[in-house]
């Protein structure tokens, strides 16, 4: 038996334990909060904790005038308003029978068993799919209603009711149906930017190497961003990070020197976006002192090779891409049109010729 003093010390660390556990769990969320309304540029530096800096409701402000939203919302309202009564009535109606015994229900067993099966095996996605489509359910509220309430779902058993076999309880078991609550994982939001060192979640080391106010980036992957001295990394300097630029905007192009995390400013480029930057690269075949991005010429886009310790720069008359490993070859985009096609990763200011022409 457990003694009277063992007894004492639980009641004693066992509220306090679950009171830590209940502030750890809530600080997630405190700190998304935190984020939600302070200034970008700060809490892109990371220096945002559990209290707001630049207290400001643009985030919120930006999302309440999305129609998308509401829309979300009014979908939400009606799941619930039609979902319930639903749910409720198809629960009711199979936990009542099969709270009962063996003997007051002969075929119990027989159904029992049979949702068992389908809590293992589904149709699958496609299958399901397909069976919205043939139901003429497709972008209706009811392939969101319906589906629901036919998946069974196990819950722990209970003794009162003689059914511990696939977890059915009493008057109060959901097997067929239920309600789902989706969590979604909480995760910390913020960049390296402004933090002198960190870990991220697979342990490695990640160094920040630059600060705000302003904005530090490289732009895409599978691209050299180091010089081959290993002295410099190449970056793009803004004023902002959440909307896409116009062609009135420009981008610093510079670079960071490791040793002292300094950003030394290059030139501006007037072609870029936030995904891609202006596809800056060393060039390869000069990785110690020269690199190539892309920029805007008057009513065309162009490249840029240029030595960053004279200054001295040479126009190409298209934009890159991609760059060949010998660096004497280029691959070339029309960014007016990706502008068009995909705009997260085109340029403004140059129109698009064949706009109108589906393949030019």
């Amino acid at each position: 038996m457990v003694s009277t003093k063992q007894r004492d010390w639980f009641a004693v660390f066992n509220p306090i334990f679950l009171v830590a556990a209940g502030i750890l769990c809530l600080l997630p969320f405190i700190h998304v909060f935190a984020i939600s309304l302070s200034k970008s540029t700060v809490a892109m530096a990371g220096e945002v904790s559990f209290w707001p800096k630049g207290f400001n409701l643009i985030s919120y402000k930006v999302v309440l005038r999305r129609h998308e939203f509401w829309r979300a919302m009014v979908v939400s309202l009606e799941r619930l308003l039609l979902g319930v009564p639903v749910n409720m009535a198809l629960t009711i109606l199979a936990a009542y029978p099969l709270s009962k015994t063996v003997r007051a229900f002969r075929s119990r067993t027989f159904y029992v068993w049979m949702i068992f099966f389908t809590m293992l095996f589904t149709g699958g996605l496609i299958p399901t799919y397909m069976l919205i489509q043939q139901l003429g359910m497709l972008d209706s509220i009811w392939s969101l209603v319906l589906p629901p309430p036919f998946e069974a779902t196990p819950l722990p058993s209970d003794d009162r009711s003689g059914s511990r076999a696939c977890g059915i309880t009493g008057a109060g078991a959901t097997v067929v149906g239920d309600i789902r609550a989706g969590w979604r994982r909480t995760r910390g939001l913020g960049r390296v930017l402004g933090r002198e060192r960190m870990r991220n979640e697979y342990g490695f080391e990640v160094i920040g190497l630059t600060r705000g106010p302003k904005h530090h980036f490289f732009g895409y992957y599978d691209i050299q961003t180091w010089d081959s001295t290993g002295r410099y990394v190449l970056a793009l300097e803004s004023d902002f990070d959440d909307r896409f630029p116009t062609a009135r905007d420009t981008a610093v192009v510079g670079m960071v020197e490791w040793e002292t995390r300094r950003f030394h400013p290059l030139t501006q480029t007037r072609a870029w976006n936030l995904q891609q930057g202006c596809m800056l690269h060393w060039l390869p075949t000069a990785p110690d002192r020269k690199i190539i991005y892309n920029d805007r010429d008057g009513d065309r886009f162009v490249s840029v090779v240029m030595d960053v310790f004279s200054g001295e720069k040479r126009v190409l008359p298209r934009p890159v891409a991609g760059l060949t490993n010998d660096g004497r070859k280029a691959f070339s985009l029309n960014y007016a049109r990706m502008r068009q096609c995909r705009r997260v990763v085109g340029y403004a200011g140059v129109d698009d010729p064949n706009i109108d022409v589906p393949h030019p």
